[in-house]
C-alpha cells in the first residue's frame, strides 16, 4: 500500500481508485471494500498535490492544534453549559477572530444591514 499512498499523494487518486476496484473485483474482501469506499468517498479531500501547490497544510497537526485553541478553549470552561443552538454561532465568531477576519465580518455585516 505504500506505493498507492505515494501515488495518491502525487495526485493519482482516481488511478488508485480504479486499481483498488479492479483488485476488489478479482478478489473481494471486506477490508479492500472498506478502503475502496473510503477513497471513493473522500477523493475530493485527498488532492494533496493540489493543496501543496497552493501552500495548504496536508497534515492534521495544525487542525488538531487549532481545535484545542479555538473551540475547545471556549467550550470547556469549567461549569459552562451550552445550548445546541448557541454552539455553532459562537464557534463561528471564535473562528472569525482566530483567522483575523473579525473586522471584515463586522464591516460586511453593517453594510448588509444598511442596504436592507
Amino acid at each position: 500500500m505504500k506505493n498507492q499512498i505515494a501515488s495518491i499523494s502525487d495526485g493519482k487518486v482516481f488511478e488508485i481508485l480504479e486499481e483498488l476496484q479492479q483488485r476488489h473485483d478479482k478478489n473481494p474482501n471486506d477490508r479492500l471494500k472498506r478502503l475502496t469506499g473510503y477513497v471513493k468517498r473522500f477523493c475530493d479531500s485527498v488532492n494533496y498535490n493540489e493543496y501543496r501547490d497552493k501552500g495548504y497544510p496536508i497534515g492534521s497537526g495544525e487542525i488538531e492544534s487549532a481545535h484545542k485553541s479555538v473551540p475547545q478553549k471556549r467550550l470547556k470552561i469549567p461549569g459552562a453549559t451550552w445550548h445546541p443552538s448557541s454552539i455553532d454561532p459562537m464557534l463561528a465568531l471564535r473562528v472569525l477572530r482566530a483567522d483575523d477576519w473579525w473586522d471584515d465580518f463586522w464591516v460586511q455585516r453593517n453594510q448588509k444591514l444598511l442596504a436592507a
